[in-house]
């Protein structure tokens, strides 16, 4: 089955936040802050982007790992980039770890889904995302750091600026023995479908979103009573999370089968005559 990620602990949620240039909004519901905010239609905004980048930085309090991030509800172009650098001085002046021009969008589109003059020539197409973009990536390994700097640059200037709903940086989870058969993946439409009296039909648009079932079996106890019991236990159906289905995955599946999501109700952890504890995670897209 596939390697599943769960990023469960936000580590950036517990640091301090601080725009680095001076074009970021601070107006209502626009804030530099909705960046640790888990309603992503309220977003960060950086109306000064373009010669130079948007910037911001994150003071952890203390050094912690960090293993990924993600940019959730973004309006990058297809041109658009990040440098991520993680250090344990408040300057950066030593670094811990940087990465350069990392690209918001890979590519969206299957090779030889579309014909000849429908595909995009750069695989990228952003209106065939499901829902709301995801912009994810894996540093590779486990670097422990205090200060995180991010810097965007955004050549496109053209939607009045960039914006972005919520920033995550924190250790994914995989378990040790991975899900399951009957694992699964739903789209779901809650949409009022109703007729008149005449016979014609009627439907209420709503969103659609996504849903994971995660069908873990034969966990450790490790695994069930200190990640999962831990977790459900501090953060309940609050809690927000990043699930990656199969890291291994081409870009345009796995950018399809990776959702932004909470928990609809916590889950049982049930134990097995082998020792071992299984429980199923229901996870549904937060939009």
């Amino acid at each position: 089955m596939a390697k599943v990620s769960i990023l469960m602990d936000i580590t950036t949620d517990s640091g301090a936040l601080t725009g680095l240039d001076g074009g970021w909004v601070e107006d209502g519901r626009v804030s530099l802050q909705n960046l640790m905010n888990d309603d992503v239609q309220a977003v960060a905004r950086n109306t000064g982007i373009g010669i130079l980048p948007a910037v911001f930085s994150i003071d952890l309090g203390r050094a912690r790992p960090i293993a990924e991030v993600a940019f959730i509800n973004h309006n990058s172009s297809k041109t658009a980039v990040f440098n991520l650098v993680i250090s344990n001085s408040p300057d950066f002046s030593s670094l811990v770890y940087q990465s350069s021009a990392n690209r918001f969008w890979q590519v969206t589109e299957v090779w030889g889904r579309r014909p000849f003059g429908q595909f995009p020539f750069d695989g990228i197409d952003i209106e065939a995302f499901p829902t709301m973009p995801i912009s994810y990536l894996a540093l590779g390994g486990l670097y422990v750091g205090r200060y995180i700097k991010v810097s965007i640059f955004e050549p496109d200037i053209t939607a009045g600026g960039w914006q972005c709903g919520r920033f995550l940086a924190g250790v994914p989870f995989t378990p040790p023995i991975n899900m399951t058969a009957t694992s699964s993946v739903a789209v779901v439409d809650p949409s009022v479908r109703s007729r008149t009296r005449g016979g014609r039909r009627i439907v209420a648009n709503r969103p659609r979103y996504r849903q994971f079932k995660l069908v873990l079996a034969n966990q450790s106890k490790v695994a069930a009573m200190s990640t999962y019991h831990d977790f459900m236990a501090r953060r309940g159906i609050s809690g927000d999370m990043l699930v990656v289905w199969d890291q291994d995955d081409q870009a345009p599946i796995r950018n399809r089968m990776t959702i932004y999501g909470a928990l609809p109700e916590t889950a049982e952890i049930v134990a097995n005559q082998n020792g071992t504890y299984s429980l199923t995670l229901q996870v549904e897209e937060l939009l």
